[in-house]
C-alpha cells in the first residue's frame, strides 16, 4: 500500500471534503452492512489525535 503521508496532511484532505460545512467534519461511520451512522461537526482535534497515535510511517 502506498504511504498515506502525514496525519496532518490527512486531515487537510478531510477539511477539504464535501461534506465539511463551516470547517466541521461530517462523518459517515459504517455500523454494519447498510447501516451508517453520521456523526455532524466531529472534533477535529480529537480525529487528529487519533490519526496521529494509528499512522506509522
Amino acid at each position: 500500500m502506498a504511504n498515506a503521508g502525514t496525519a496532518g496532511e490527512l486531515m487537510r484532505f478531510m477539511l477539504r471534503d464535501k461534506k465539511t460545512e463551516a470547517g466541521k467534519l461530517t462523518l459517515i461511520l459504517v455500523k454494519a452492512i447498510g447501516e451508517a451512522h453520521i456523526v455532524k461537526a466531529a472534533d477535529a482535534s480529537e480525529i487528529l489525535s487519533f490519526l496521529e497515535e494509528k499512522i506509522t510511517l
